[in-house]
C-alpha cells in the first residue's frame, strides 16, 4: 500500500503517552519524554510514508535507553496516522 501525506491522529498522541506510561520504569527520564511533543516530531520526518509502505509501521527513536542498554523505540502503526492513499483522502 502506498501511504502519502501521513500526519499522527489522536490515537497516536493516546498510544505514545500509554508508551511513555508502560515504559518509565525502563529509564528515568522516560517520564519527561511528552506525546504531543513527540507527534509534533514524528511528524516532521521525511519517512513516515515510505516506512509505514514498507514495513506496516514507523519507529521513532527516542534517544534514551533502557537499564540494559537497548534504545528504546515508539512504534507507531497506520491506525495512528491520517493519510491518503494511492492520492486520494
Amino acid at each position: 500500500m502506498n501511504y502519502h501525506n501521513a500526519r499522527t491522529n489522536r490515537e497516536a498522541v493516546y498510544h505514545i503517552q500509554e508508551w511513555i506510561n508502560e515504559n518509565a520504569h525502563k529509564n528515568d527520564n522516560v517520564v519527561n519524554l511528552w506525546a504531543n511533543g513527540i507527534a509534533s516530531c514524528i511528524d516532521r520526518s521525511t519517512t513516515i510514508d515510505q516506512e509505514l509502505s514498507d514495513n506496516g509501521c514507523f519507529t521513532y527513536e527516542t534517544g534514551l535507553r533502557c537499564r540494559q542498554g537497548s534504545l528504546l523505540v515508539i512504534r507507531l502503526y497506520h491506525q495512528h496516522f491520517d493519510y491518503e492513499i494511492g492520492g486520494k483522502s
